[in-house]
């Protein structure tokens, strides 16, 4: 009974998944949208949108598991295959993009809070009335039939969808590179609204780099959000540690404002103006820049790892793209 009751989980919980692959490689007709997308948005977000779409599928086969759980397996203890079911539904979304060294803290929170809210519904969901889930069961024979036969014309579609050149499949990496571009374009206006002089005034004091500066700020705000940089200065204070603060991310045994922090860095990035005109005619920028001594000896200053001088390449691309006149003058 027990080893019954787990593949049924197990399987229901493939049967969420499966659900969003099917919508996911629909095209653009489906609504779908990735968690980079949705973070791209910056201001614009739908956040009821987006979690009803996230939580309505889970929640309406987690009841079917529970009142199948109870009425035909007869378990009183159901929360456990709930939550493996749950956990299931959620490996290849959410649970493995956590790990990933590519996505951002931004987006990794997103599935976090995905997970959370899964996992809430799944404990919610293990309480409901018995009699409600009595009269919700349903017939067992005809649900098997229906389930194989549901299943069957499932991975039919699926690998109609996913084989077939008749349909226009969806292209992750376009949908990829268009998340990053909104994200990065909102998060430039948001910083340009915020620090637009302390940039110039810094810049121009130390012939600073005005597109590396923002690539660097951009970058750095998306992996350590405001909250994070409010809790890393709390530590610094109470422990006197040495950490990167601030929204440009310099080392410091003392907090740091985001104003304090930019203009550190513009110290650090001194006479790097020079590379904006170099920087102007390369194309692709992200692949001959990295191969630049001078732009490779001010990422060394800054940060060594040589995934961070990458990300910069590919930020200052796309503010070029959007913002040409800024490797001209400086101008924002």
């Amino acid at each position: 009974m027990i080893l019954s009751s787990l593949l049924v989980s197990i399987l229901f919980g493939f049967i969420i998944d499966l659900f969003f692959r099917l919508v996911k490689n629909q095209g653009d007709f489906s609504g779908y949208v990735s968690v980079g997308e949705f973070v791209s948005n910056g201001r614009g977000k739908k956040w009821l949108q987006y979690f009803i779409f996230r939580l309505i599928p889970p929640i309406i086969i987690l009841v079917l598991l529970n009142s199948i759980l109870l009425t035909k397996f007869i378990l009183e203890d159901r929360l456990v295959y709930l939550i493996i079911c749950a956990f299931v539904s959620l490996s290849f979304r959410d649970f493995f993009q956590i790990f990933k060294r590519s996505v951002f803290i931004n987006n990794k929170l997103i599935h976090l809070l995905n997970i959370f809210l899964v996992i809430i519904c799944a404990f919610a969901i293990n309480y409901l009335p018995v009699e409600l889930l009595e009269q919700i069961s349903p017939d067992i024979s005809g649900i098997i039939n229906s389930f194989w036969a549901s299943l069957f014309l499932a991975m039919i579609i699926l690998f109609y969808y996913d084989s077939t050149s008749l349909v226009k499949k969806r292209n992750e990496s376009d949908a990829f590179n268009r998340a990053k571009m909104n994200y990065i374009k909102s998060s430039y206006d948001v910083i340009q609204s915020q620090f637009d002089k302390t940039i110039k005034e810094c810049c121009t004091k130390n012939n600073c780099s005005v597109p590396l500066m923002y690539s660097i700020l951009i970058f750095e705000n998306m992996n350590r959000p405001r909250l994070f940089r409010l809790i890393e200065n709390f530590i610094v204070k109470i422990f006197k540690l040495r950490l990167t603060l601030g929204i440009a991310q310099v080392s410091s045994r003392l907090p740091l404002s985001d104003i304090q922090s930019i203009t550190m860095a513009s110290k650090i990035l001194k006479y790097s103006a020079s590379l904006d005109e170099t920087a102007l005619h390369l194309y692709p920028m992200h692949e001959k820049l990295l191969k630049n001594d001078i732009f490779l000896s001010f990422m060394k200053k800054y940060n060594s790892d040589p995934l961070y001088a990458q990300q910069i390449c590919d930020i200052m691309e796309e503010i070029r793209n959007f913002n040409y006149g800024m490797f001209r003058n400086g101008n924002v």
